[in-house]
Formats: structure tokens, C-alpha cells, sequence
């Protein structure tokens, strides 16, 4: 079924978001219980419960595919630069509201110290964040 521009995009969108989230959901059960940075998901689940949500995972993502034929959804290719830049750009705009005077609103005001330390450490983080910026830009191509 064809259906016009707009429905189409929020349903591709809608399509793109859910992917997304099983992807997520596929690297838990691959990880087995690793540890992140202020997380770890505690992995009780016996190997025939992992297999069987792998299968349920993998059966979400087959009707995911029916439902994108049936609406006749399009692919978008992404390009690797756009879709680091967008993640690098998107931890920068975190970080930068991490800082102390965008903390105003919570009620609570930073003593100086915790001002200088965090202005301190949130600057490093953007410059983490800043540093691979110049790696993504594309190669020259010659024509």
C-alpha cells in the first residue's frame, strides 16, 4: 500500500526508532552482563531464555520488515560521516548542558569549587568529543 510523503516518513522514522531499540536489546544479551560506564545490566537469564529471546528479537524484526513492504517504506542509506557527526554532535549538546550555569534551574546552586571542577571536566569531555570531529571529514575525491 502506497501512502503519501508524510505518513510515510513518520512510519519509516517509527520503523528506524524500534530498529534501533532492538539493536540495543541484541548487544545486551550478546554482553553478558559487562560492565559500562555508571551501568551494568545484571544478566540472569539461563542460555535457553537468551535463545529465546534472540528468536523473539529476530521474529519482531521479521514483521518489521512485512510492515515496511506493505507500506512500501523506503531505505535511506546513511553515509558514515552524517551519521558520526550526528552522534558526536549530539554528545556535544549534551555536554555543553552539563555545565554549571546551565544547572540553574534545579534549585540547588554549585559552590565554587564544584563550578570550577565540573566547567574543568565537561570541558575535556567536549574535547574528547571535538577531537574525532576532524577525523570525519570526507576524503577528498578526485574526478
Amino acid at each position: 500500500m502506497h501512502l503519501n510523503e508524510l505518513p510515510r516518513r513518520r512510519l519509516e522514522a517509527t520503523v528506524r526508532v524500534i530498529q534501533d531499540g532492538l539493536k540495543r536489546m541484541e548487544q545486551r544479551l550478546a554482553e553478558h552482563g559487562e560492565a559500562e560506564v555508571l551501568r551494568e545490566v545484571n544478566s540472569s537469564l539461563s542460555l535457553e531464555e537468551r535463545e529465546r529471546w534472540i528468536a523473539k528479537i529476530h521474529g519482531f524484526r521479521q514483521s518489521l520488515r512485512k510492515f515496511s513492504k506493505e507500506f512500501d517504506l523506503q531505505e535511506h542509506p546513511l553515509d558514515f560521516y552524517q551519521v558520526f557527526n550526528a552522534e558526536l554532535s549530539t554528545a556535544w549538546v549534551l555536554l555543553e548542558n552539563c555545565r554549571a550555569s546551565q544547572m540553574k534551574g534545579y534549585g540547588v546552586e554549585l559552590d565554587q569549587a564544584a563550578k570550577a571542577a565540573l566547567e574543568e571536566a565537561v570541558d575535556r569531555l567536549v574535547a574528547d568529543v571535538m577531537t574525532p570531529r576532524g577525523l570525519l571529514r570526507r576524503p577528498e575525491t578526485t574526478s
